[in-house]
């Protein structure tokens, strides 16, 4: 895929490049996708706006420009692939493979709540630095990554050519709008304030406010202390009197806590429900135990003892038992799934590699055989298919095989130096001890058939986690490229960052 520096040309059809499967999130504006790339033969997360662009207008060339801007952004807040328009007009954006769950994914408590809240400001904020309004901000603007940090995904912006059937589709979007886009007016950085604002209410309370909020507290109890004010002050009808970017309104966040922090007899927390006390080194409501109710004793006969001890026993054997059956099953079904995107672009032999490693107990001997074939095949989808497998075997031993054939395919390759790199690395996670998420991006780097450019940007983001780790790496893939100039604005990028020498 090409990414578009002037703006106003396209390139051919989305389908051209990429396999388009599932939907799997919507904003107002855009639908995602998990999709197959036909280039690269693995699996990424591909936004397009719903509405297209005119072709040869300008505002392709502003798509392409906010795009532009919003990749550079430093540090990251969305991991981006890359992004163009199609031939047809159609704005498309591509981002890693997500892995997590989404923002609102179980039942948090109110901590980890205000926790992800905070971090969906900061990410829009430095957005906000970059002059940049987002335009179409929804709880599926983010997303929680396997360690559980937020991510910003929602990338495609408000470009108001279907409103009316955007709501449609995703009905959900109308309560984020602010009423200046409602009537067509001039917008600014506040209206992604007032979708934060909605997004805080939602995330605290369990339900979108009315057109005239009450304070979240008296929805439930236990918010944030900071949230009627902040929310309320977001939510205003009137621009003018809400935050007017989000740089502002995590500034009164921030200040608030600190406020709370050096003495939280001037803040006073919005509380549960009657017995509760605060928590002052949380600045979230804690539960008491509150008026001690009277217990009526009940006394059982020894033989009801012995029976329900022989129930209990019985019930413990059997989920005993049954367990390796279940987490058999369960990790079958993940692993299948996970798979079932690599195998709509997967040929003929390696499809009947993949069915006979999953019938049956992936760990049995007969199945070494069927991974054998996924190692020994030359089909370009091949090596997302062991580092899926890699990453989703409930068995060590499988992962183990996976790892050591990745990193066997990456000397034959002829990028031994940095299969050394990482097959050391790699040593260190042994038996049952997982290593880091990341690790899928040293895996996938490794690919002997990975463009340069994509390979950099997987590095970037191994550095974010691990600076040593992605130093070693692009200095020795610097070693085995045969072009010197591949990898030398990712290795001057990260050098520079480490020894804080600007323009290295």
């Amino acid at each position: 895929m090409n990414q578009l520096g002037e703006g106003t040309n396209t390139i051919g059809a989305i389908s051209d490049y990429f396999v388009v499967e599932t939907k799997i999130l919507s904003t107002r504006t855009a639908d995602l996708y998990i999709s197959q790339d036909k280039t690269r033969g693995g699996d990424v997360s591909l936004w397009q706006l719903r509405a297209p662009l005119e072709v040869g207008s300008s505002m392709i060339a502003e798509y392409i420009k906010r795009m532009e801007i919003i990749e550079a952004i430093n540090p990251p807040v969305s991991d981006f692939v890359g992004f163009a328009v199609d031939n047809k007009g159609t704005a498309f954006a591509v981002l890693a493979r997500l892995d997590g769950n989404t923002l609102t994914e179980g039942t948090p408590e109110f901590s980890e709540l205000e926790r992800r809240f905070v971090s969906c400001v900061e990410l829009i904020s430095r957005i906000h630095n970059a002059s940049i309004i987002c335009g179409d901000i929804c709880k599926n603007s983010f997303w929680l990554n396997r360690a559980g940090s937020v991510r910003f995904i929602g990338v495609m912006g408000a470009y108001e050519l279907d409103r009316e059937n955007g709501i449609k589709l995703y009905p959900e979007s109308q309560y984020y709008l602010a009423p200046e886009q409602i009537s067509d007016c001039n917008i600014d950085l506040s209206v992604d304030v007032y979708a934060l604002g909605v997004l805080g209410y939602f995330l605290f309370t369990g339900k979108f406010p009315e057109k005239t909020p009450i304070q979240p507290s008296q929805v439930l109890k236990g918010v944030p202390f900071w949230a009627d004010e902040v929310l309320l002050k977001a939510l205003s009808e009137n621009p003018a009197q809400r935050y007017q970017s989000a740089v502002e309104l995590l500034a009164d966040i921030k200040g608030k806590r600190e406020l709370y922090a050096q003495d939280p007899n001037k803040v006073r927390h919005q509380i549960r429900n009657s017995g509760v006390e605060d928590s002052p080194s949380t600045g979230i409501s804690s539960i008491s135990l509150g008026t001690q109710l009277p217990i009526k004793k009940v006394k059982f006969s020894k033989g009801t003892i012995l029976k329900i001890s022989l129930v209990v026993m019985l019930i413990s054997v059997a989920l005993v038992g049954l367990w390796p059956f279940y987490s058999q099953f369960s990790h079958a079904k993940k692993l299948s799934s996970s798979l079932s995107a690599h195998r709509a672009i997967a040929g003929e032999q390696l499809n009947t590699a993949i069915d006979g490693l999953l019938s049956g107990n992936l760990a049995s001997p007969g199945k070494k055989k069927f991974l054998n074939q996924i190692v020994n095949s030359d089909d370009p989808v091949a090596h997302a298919v062991l580092v899926t497998l890699s990453r989703n075997s409930a068995y060590p031993e499988i992962r183990k095989e996976c790892e050591n054939a990745i990193v066997e395919r990456a000397r034959s390759a002829g990028i031994s130096r940095s299969a050394d790199i990482a097959s050391v690395w790699l040593s260190s996670f042994s038996g049952n001890i997982n290593p880091p998420a990341y690790v899928e991006e040293v895996l996938l780097v490794l690919n002997g058939t990975l463009p340069s450019d994509a390979r950099a940007k997987a590095i970037r983001r191994i550095y974010a986690e691990n600076p040593p780790l992605a130093l070693n790496l692009a200095a020795s893939f610097s070693l085995d490229s045969s072009n010197d100039e591949d990898y030398r604005s990712v290795l001057a990028q990260l050098l520079g960052d480490k020894l804080k020498i600007n323009d290295l």
